[in-house]
């Protein structure tokens, strides 16, 4: 996995895969990402962006879009099926 791979990498992080499968299967489940989720969507309401992007991925076979966008406080990342919103 290139995560595990990563972390030992830069920060000499010793993770096993089933670890990492664990926490993704825990986050899905917590309110708190869509809680935090709320807040970034909120932070950029009238702030300045300062950067902004999107690049395509496979998901399940079809084609989506990752969209990124970062101001002062935040980097938001969300998926879009489109590449305009």
């Amino acid at each position: 996995m290139r995560i595990a791979d990563f972390l030992d990498a830069q920060y000499g992080i010793k993770i096993s895969k089933a670890t990492l499968v664990n926490i993704v299967k825990e986050a899905e489940s917590s309110p708190f990402p869509d809680l935090l989720e709320d807040a970034a969507r909120e932070s950029f309401k009238g702030s300045t962006v300062f950067h902004s992007d999107e690049t395509g991925v496979s998901v399940r076979g079809e084609n989506n879009w990752v969209h990124v966008i970062v101001n002062v406080v935040f980097t938001l990342f969300f998926a879009h099926k489109k590449r305009g919103m």
